[in-house]
């Protein structure tokens, strides 16, 4: 399954810790197109 992430890139990144735990989450069903939103 894709699955696309979305998260705020510009507005702030203080919940970058939370990004990366949603998207270690969601690689559990299936490819996270956009994971680079959890980047730091």
């Amino acid at each position: 399954m894709n699955i696309y992430f979305c998260g705020s890139i510009r507005g702030g990144r203080q919940d970058v810790s939370v990004y990366q735990r949603i998207v270690k989450k969601l690689q559990q069903y299936g490819t996270v197109l956009t994971e680079h939103v959890s980047s730091e």
